[in-house]
């Protein structure tokens, strides 16, 4: 232990640097690094012992790695070189790093003050939105989502940006003024407000994330995209800037504290700094202080190749799970590139006296600005109804949004006439709802038409049924069901059988979560830390039912990481997981099936997570759990790799089953793509499904144009060569063009030698660097395939060294988003007959053979590629069904609360634990540090992932 904080040249004496090192590195310096306008003098050496030094910036689009540097126009620019400092003595090397942070000047003096939005008629623009011009710079900001700009006052009159009781009302600022974000190093944040205590949302203040006064961000999403912001945060009363997230947020604001941001009248917020220290001021009176980055370092730490933040906004978080601000007025937004000081605020700002002037202007507002503004949210709700087109009901519609109009341009909107305008839209659009959803109903049904199975007629009855009452506006449920009944009777129709399955996936509702909208159903016999309106982030997958068994936070989302083609799954999570069950109701043919689902963890074992169905006939299949030796818990598992398949073969007599994903204590899952495959009454067993390949053995022959069906991205020299694309597939051929050499890459024919038939199909030149041949299917059924295909050449490939290369020729497949898999190379089996004569025999054929997993539906892009000259012959594709060990009857049981014995949530900073006696607690940060814990009953942590241990029993926990 130290008395005092040990310094960069204590770590490196402790850790054994040589002395010449450590010197380099106290005397390295490349001078003032502040508003530089000439280019960097960046030394090679340091010293006269040797030390070398390489330079990398953190953004060259401001200083280049050798010193040069890039100046804007109007603003200065930030970046941060760092020197790499090495050292070598014998076979010996060390090195070390010193960072400098480098601020550019602007090519023309830069604006004290970048922006000012008093909202002033002469800049404000109303047309679909309203749009106002800043005073200053130019920059135009955008009232969206049903937030304007509204007069208060009578002698002296504000124009003031109102914000309704509707969520999803901000100002964007536009991407602009990001540059100028991008430039701050001193700078001051001011913003005058009025945050509304009489609409019961006093308390959320205090209590809920977001509602963000103002943010500049490089995404919309600070959650999952760790990238940087900067921000005024309600619930804690500080302004942050941070590189990435919350996960630096500790460690990179100026606040005060929970419950602390003033509300009920006007008030004012001034963020300053200067030199690296900020100060925050409520009303005028500084309330807190602290070290801090600048802007222009920080924000650009984890991104590269942007000129500025592209997301500004005032009152919208740039966390997409956070609450936006309600019921709050915004006056004099104002951004400077310098630190204003205490005396500034009164003297420049005039803050004491502007929140009095606002405050009596709200008093002598002649009308009630609340019912106004929630009148024009109405009326924008009321249009965006009138756009559906729905007849019935709009004469009625139009003659309330005629009224609406008239009070708002006489200011004489009530909370009473507002409620007779949302009783009005709301029966409109109850009306118009069946309509259309019926209409969205009746575009989805062409790709079905086209497969023609025997009920099509009935099916079209249905369709034409439909569209009538579609057309003359008498759509109901119950039409919308009877269409969804004549469609799932159509598509059971499709005749089905082990050498011939269907796809059913198409009776699952969102099967692959790309939908990424809410709308599913919480199973009523959940436990959501006990507490009725959960503890979490919950958006409710459509189309499916979700049980929840948590204590503490759970997330139950969409996630943007999918495995399959698309871009979504879903995942269940929570700092206490008892049981998690995700399913949905899908009536299902006699017969068997095979179900298939993708699931993925980082947490430990033992692994309950599987994929069931409970079929009408009282019986449960499931799949085996995640195979432990598989599971990814470190860095990269939420990679592609991380994904286990799972599988689950049932038969049933029919009728309603349930299926879906489960997962038991402890079991945080992502998953995605539920698929069913139907073998009508036959077991899954082997299967060929050769013939779902186009030209197998190139039998059809070639394409009779030269050139047609080749990859376009094939670099080939034209004039030199035959190219025939065999029929079915597509080439790729990349050639040595400088070589002019000849290439062919033609079918094959001999009546006595080919592996299969008469046909076969070569790829041959003199300067080839990759030769390709692929085609693509939907897998037509679920489990394990085996792609196999005969091969043979002579010794005419390109020369290498290595044996096994010199004749490189290998299958692959890829199926959906996963990596591509390749077999064994030609070079790796028997060679001896390539340099026979003669060596194109029958008998010099060589069967490659590769394995790889699909479920039904699936992409499969597969093939053969080869550096060197390969004939080619026999492509055979067969699947061998699931395993018998991957998967398992089992019942469905369900505990109605908690195994635990101990309840964990979080509040306010604080882990709770409910239910000790005597046990022992202990609390553990990621970096496995112990926390001090003094009440094991409530420990008072920072934000950040903590592990609760009680006893034996370990417990992960995030507090935001």
């Amino acid at each position: 232990m130290y008395t005092r904080a040990l310094t960069q040249e204590d770590m490196m004496v402790m850790n054994g640097y040589p002395v010449e090192l450590i010197n380099a590195y106290n005397t390295l310096s490349i001078g003032n690094t502040v508003d530089i306008t000439a280019n960097l003098t960046l030394p090679a050496t340091q010293g006269t012992d040797g030390v070398t030094v390489t330079w990398k910036s953190s953004d060259t689009l401001v200083v280049e790695n050798d010193g040069t540097i890039h100046q804007l126009d109007r603003f200065r620019a930030a970046a941060t070189l760092t020197a790499t400092l090495t050292y070598v003595v014998g076979t010996d090397t060390s090195t070390v790093v010193k960072m400098f942070d480098v601020v550019v000047y602007p090519k023309n003096t830069p604006l004290e003050i970048i922006a000012t939005w008093n909202f002033l008629d002469e800049n404000i623009k109303r047309d679909s939105l309203t749009t106002v011009v800043d005073e200053t710079s130019g920059y135009i900001a955008t009232c969206m989502g049903g937030a304007d700009i509204v007069p208060i006052g009578t002698d002296e009159v504000f124009n003031v940006v109102s914000i309704g009781s509707e969520s999803g009302q901000y100002v964007d600022l536009g991407q602009d003024i990001g540059q100028a974000i991008y430039g701050l190093t001193d700078y001051t944040v001011s913003l005058f407000f009025r945050k509304d205590t009489t609409d019961g949302s006093a308390a959320s203040w205090y209590s809920e994330y977001g509602k963000h006064l103002y943010a500049f961000s490089n995404t919309n999403d600070m959650e999952a995209q760790k990238v940087g912001g900067m921000y005024f945060e309600p619930r804690r009363a500080r302004h942050v800037c941070t590189p990435d997230n919350y996960g630096s947020e500790g460690t990179a604001n100026v606040g005060v504290g929970e419950k602390v941001t003033p509300q009920g009248s006007w008030h004012s917020v001034v963020y300053s700094q200067t030199s690296g220290v900020g100060i925050l001021y409520f009303d005028g009176i500084q309330v807190a202080t602290a070290a801090m980055p600048n802007p222009g370092v920080a924000l650009k730490k984890n991104v590269t190749g942007r000129t500025g933040t592209n997301f500004n906004y005032l009152g919208r978080p740039t966390y997409k799970n956070d609450s936006y601000l309600k019921n709050a007025l915004l006056y004099g937004f104002e951004l400077y590139s310098v630190g204003l000081t205490a005396d500034d605020l009164e003297d420049v700002l005039g803050i004491q006296a502007k929140i009095a002037s606002l405050d009596l202007a709200y008093e002598n507002t002649n009308y009630d600005v609340k019912a106004y503004m929630a009148l024009m949210g109405l009326l924008v709700k009321a249009e965006a109804a009138v756009a559906v087109g729905y007849e019935p009901g709009l004469a009625a519609l139009n003659a309330a949004i005629a009224t609406g109009e008239a009070d708002a341009a006489a200011k004489t909107a009530t909370l009473e006439k507002n409620a007779e305008l949302q009783a009005t839209i709301d029966a409109y659009n109850a009306a118009a709802a069946p309509w259309i959803e019926l209409g969205k109903v009746l575009l989805t049904f062409d790709d079905e038409i086209a497969l023609a199975y025997p009920g099509l007629d009935d099916f079209k009855a249905a369709i034409a049924t439909a569209q009538a009452a579609y057309d003359d506006f008498s759509a109901s449920q119950a039409t919308i069901d009877a269409l969804n009944a004549a469609r799932t009777a159509y598509m059971q129709t499709q005749p089905a059988s082990g050498d011939n399955p269907i796809d059913y996936t198409w009776a699952i509702a969102n099967a692959s979560f790309e939908e990424n909208v809410g709308g599913g159903t919480l199973d009523p016999n959940s436990y959501r830390d006990g507490k009725e309106a959960g503890n979490g982030s919950y958006t409710l997958p459509k189309g499916w039912t979700v049980y929840l068994n948590h204590a503490g936070w759970c997330n139950s989302v969409y996630i943007k990481d999918a495995p399959s083609e698309g871009k979504m799954a879903y995942e269940t999570w929570a700092a206490t997981i008892n049981e998690f069950d995700v399913y949905q109701t899908v009536n299902l043919k006699p017969g068997y099936y095979v179900l298939s689902g993708q699931m993925r963890t980082n947490a430990g074992g033992p692994y309950t997570q599987h994929v069931y169905c409970s079929t009408a006939d009282g019986k449960t299949f499931s799949s085996n759990p995640l195979v432990d030796t598989l599971v990814i818990t470190g860095d990269g598992w939420n990679g592609l790799g991380n994904w286990q398949t799972m599988y689950a073969v049932i038969n049933t007599a029919g009728g309603d089953a349930r299926l879906g994903f489960k997962s038991g204590a402890g079991g945080f899952m992502q998953f995605d793509n539920l698929r069913l495959a139907y073998y009508g009454a036959d077991a899954p067993d082997t299967t060929s499904f050769t013939t779902k390949l186009a030209n197998p053995s190139f039998e059809e022959g070639t394409q009779a144009t030269k050139y047609a069906g080749f990859d376009t991205t094939s670099v080939v020299n034209l004039n030199k060569g035959n190219f025939f694309a065999p029929i079915g597939w597509i080439p790729y051929a990349k050639l040595d063009t400088a070589k002019q050499g000849w290439a062919n890459v033609v079918g094959i024919e001999n009546a006595t030698n080919m592996a299969d038939g008469t046909k076969g199909f070569e790829m041959w030149s003199d300067a080839i660097q990759t030769y390709k041949l692929s085609q693509s299917i939907n897998a037509p059924a679920t489990g394990l395939y085996r792609l196999t295909a005969a091969v043979r050449c002579d010794e005419s490939a390109p020369s290498k060294t290595d044996t096994i290369w010199h004749y490189d020729a290998r299958l692959f497949a890829k199926v959906a988003n996963f990596a591509q898999l390749e077999s064994k190379k030609f070079g790796e089996g028997d060679t001896s007959f390539v340099r026979a004569t003669p060596w194109d025999t029958k008998e010099a054929w060589q069967t490659l053979t590769l394995d790889f997993k699909a479920g039904v539906g699936e992409k499969i892009t597969l093939g053969i590629v080869s550096s060197s000259f390969m004939q080619i012959d026999n492509f055979t594709l067969t699947c061998f069904g699931v395993p018998a060990d991957s998967y398992i009857e089992t019942g469905l049981d369900r505990p109605a609360k908690p195994a635990s014995a101990y309840r964990i949530y979080t509040n306010d900073g604080v882990i709770n634990i409910a239910g000790l006696t005597n046990e022992r607690v202990s609390v553990y940060d990621i970096a496995g540090r112990q926390i001090n814990v003094l009440n094991p009953s409530q420990i008072s942590v920072k934000q950040g992932l903590y592990f609760v241990k009680i006893n034996n029993e370990v417990t992960k926990v995030l507090v935001k």
